[in-house]
């Protein structure tokens, strides 16, 4: 009934009826202190589960190095990026100014009005033998952002999961950023440089 509800862990199952080959059946499953009926199909379809993000998703990305899904939406009208927690939904988006490392609304480069993020990208560079991940993001007015993750820096952990465990906020902010004056649709990175 609530599709944006983290997929429990199953501890056993029992078919409910037989199932023959090429029709529908039913399982029980026992998920901790829970009893859940599930209905199986021989047809593939999507499986209804939401993330609620409080804006319009323009692109989006799987991090496997931060392990979480990034978007790129329009919240209000105003161009961010949001870093999400694949299991739980949860923000972990922390943005923050480059120079004073204080939290802000939204990067710089971002957070303007009537704009679209058109590409957005995991970037890994490699210069002397050191590789950094930066997240390219391309927009509607023609900026070209690359964004820095700060491991470094850690806030207080959340808790959003409903088996107690916890993630950290994602620390991020801008730190190169050009201007063109037509819309940047596409940037291609590769691991000694950027082309686009």
């Amino acid at each position: 009934l609530n599709p944006g509800l983290r997929q429990p862990d199953i501890n056993s199952l029992a078919r409910l009826r037989p199932m023959p080959v090429g029709t529908e059946g039913c399982l029980l499953l026992s998920a901790g202190s829970q009893l859940l009926l599930t209905g199986l199909s021989m047809q593939p379809k999507t499986v209804p589960r939401s993330i609620l993000i409080g804006g319009t998703p323009t692109r989006l990305l799987y991090s496997h190095t931060l392990e979480v899904i990034i978007v790129a939406t329009s919240i209000n009208g105003r161009s961010t990026v949001l870093f999400l927690d694949p299991d739980t939904g949860v923000n972990l988006s922390q943005p923050v100014d480059q120079k004073t490392k204080a939290p802000v609304e939204f990067v710089s480069g971002l957070g303007n009005e009537r704009e679209r993020i058109f590409c957005l990208f995991e970037w890994a560079y490699t210069k002397n033998g050191k590789t950094w991940n930066f997240i390219i993001v391309s927009t509607s007015t023609g900026r070209l952002l690359i964004l820095s993750i700060d491991q470094s820096q850690v806030t207080a952990s959340i808790d959003g999961a409903s088996n107690g465990s916890q993630r950290s906020k994602i620390i991020y902010y801008t730190r190169h950023k050009f201007r063109c004056a037509d819309p940047v649709y596409s940037v291609t990175g590769f691991t000694d440089g950027l082309l686009w």
